[in-house]
């Protein structure tokens, strides 16, 4: 193992671990949009659920690219050590 794919491998952890967080975020916000209790009053009139469904479709768009990312990473460390 060379120092790239030392580096690489240092790279998909960290990614694995911001898509851990990521995955817990977006757990919460469709366990939120799920529950049949009624969203409260919010402040500056916000509207509660569509504010959780925006952020919902975020962190989904958010994971893809994370999901490429760790693609791209894996494959990289693939063809450095020949597999």
């Amino acid at each position: 193992m060379n120092d790239t794919s030392r580096q690489l491998r240092y790279a998909l952890g960290t990614l694995c671990d911001r898509y851990n967080k990521m995955i817990a975020d977006k757990d919460t916000l469709d366990f939120r949009l799920g529950s049949r209790e009624p969203y409260g009053n919010t402040s500056n009139e916000v509207d509660a659920e569509s504010a959780y469904l925006r952020e919902s479709r975020d962190v989904s768009d958010d994971l893809r690219a994370i999901i490429i990312e760790m693609s791209d990473v894996a494959r990289r460390i693939r063809e450095i050590e020949g597999f």
